[in-house]
């Protein structure tokens, strides 16, 4: 499944030897690097479950009851829900760790489409949040991706002099004849905007008049409005995911991006190259391949034709500095001890402690020593005469 859930394009190492144009080019095949990883392996699970106990329902006796509730709905007239969801959750993770795109791979290997008696169901179904929390703005986003996905016209047909209650009893029947699991991302909207509220009232409404599995996506802060009702606490129970710490996982994860090189020299990948990523990026995995792409593309530029320090600081500091102040690795790998060999002494396997750069030259300042022979004690330093 790992490997299912992977995606890694073709490689070429011929590439290395075209010109600068087509390097630049190839380059982009490092952006459609997808990596699984257990926070994939899990939201595929829960999809699936989602989709399925879904899919059973519209096979049910209250599911046709329910359409005709919602017909009421539709038509102005009072109407309750009567199927609910229970297999409704949230997917609560940093910005960058890659939540959307482990969900986008999922989707693709789903067999996304279909069908009940000739009526065509999409076991997933993915919508933004409006930035303005606007209700009937939602509603008519979930009809238009509807139709872009099946074919239908609901939208057509009902973006003109319908009110929000109808527009509810109407989507409400769409989502119970079409949808499966309904997956409402950029979910932190809604503490942003004095609406978020009630157009979190009007999903759990939906929830109840469609049966269907609605996913909640979004960033930490977004769990604040969940927390302040225990139904939507109830509702929103499910997966939570931090940036990467630094183990063999982030190590291997850096090492594969590694071997999309398309600079004219090969730079061979060591720990020390993971030590940077890791403390440039906080873990975070969109920022290391954006590291790698930028640093690559400036190395092809400016013909310097090879991924090193020098490089990565330069991408680091020119493209990264709006996200400088946003970066915090977990400190507590800055005090973990990693192997190297020690060049002053030349002893092998020496154990010494990783320091940031930062961190270095406050402890030769205060020592008052050469930031180069404090450097040595942590990193492999070459001096380049100029």
């Amino acid at each position: 499944m790992i490997e299912k859930l992977t995606n890694l394009p073709d490689y070429e190492s011929t590439i290395i030897n075209q010109g600068k144009e087509q390097r630049l080019i190839a380059l982009t095949g490092l952006l459609e690097v997808y990596i699984a990883s257990e926070m994939t392996m899990e939201i595929y699970q829960k999809l699936y479950l989602s989709s399925l106990t879904s899919l059973q329902k519209k096979k049910s006796l209250a599911a046709k009851q329910q359409f005709y509730k919602n017909l009421d709905y539709s038509r102005g007239r009072k109407s309750v829900g009567i199927l609910g969801g229970n297999d409704c959750f949230s997917i609560i993770a940093a910005s960058g760790t890659g939540k959307t795109s482990a969900i986008e791979r999922c989707i693709d290997i789903i067999e996304n489409e279909t069908e009940i008696n000739g009526v065509k169901i999409l076991k997933c179904l993915t919508v933004q949040t409006p930035y303005d929390c606007s209700i009937k703005g939602l509603l008519l986003e979930i009809l238009r991706v509807v139709d872009l996905e099946i074919g239908t016209s609901y939208y057509e047909r009902t973006r003109q002099s319908m009110t929000v209650d109808m527009l509810i009893g109407i989507v409400s029947t769409v989502c119970l004849n079409h949808i499966c699991t309904l997956i409402i991302d950029e979910i932190q909207n809604v503490i942003r905007n004095k609406n978020g509220r009630n157009l979190v009232g009007m999903l759990t409404q939906l929830i109840n008049s469609s049966g269907i599995s609605i996913v909640f996506v979004g960033v930490p802060e977004s769990e604040i409005i969940f927390m302040t009702d225990v139904y939507l606490s109830r509702r929103t129970i499910g997966l939570r995911y931090d940036a990467m710490e630094y183990n063999e996982e982030f190590i291997d994860f850096c090492k594969i991006l590694w071997h999309y090189q398309y600079t004219e020299k090969i730079e061979p990948f060591s720990e020390k190259y993971a030590l940077w990523l890791y403390e440039h990026s906080g873990g975070v995995r969109s920022i290391v391949k954006g590291l790698l792409y930028e640093a690559q593309q400036i190395a092809i530029m400016s013909e310097i034709e090879v991924i090193n320090i020098v490089v990565l600081e330069k991408a680091y500091k020119q493209r990264y500095q709006m996200m400088m102040e946003h970066i915090q690795p977990n400190k507590k790998v800055f005090q973990k001890l990693v192997r190297k060999k020690n060049i002053e002494n030349g002893q092998k396997g020496c154990i010494v402690e990783f320091l940031a750069y930062s961190e270095m030259v406050v402890k030769a300042q205060g020592n008052i020593i050469n930031i180069i022979k404090s450097m040595k004690e942590h990193y492999d330093v070459y001096e380049v005469s100029l």
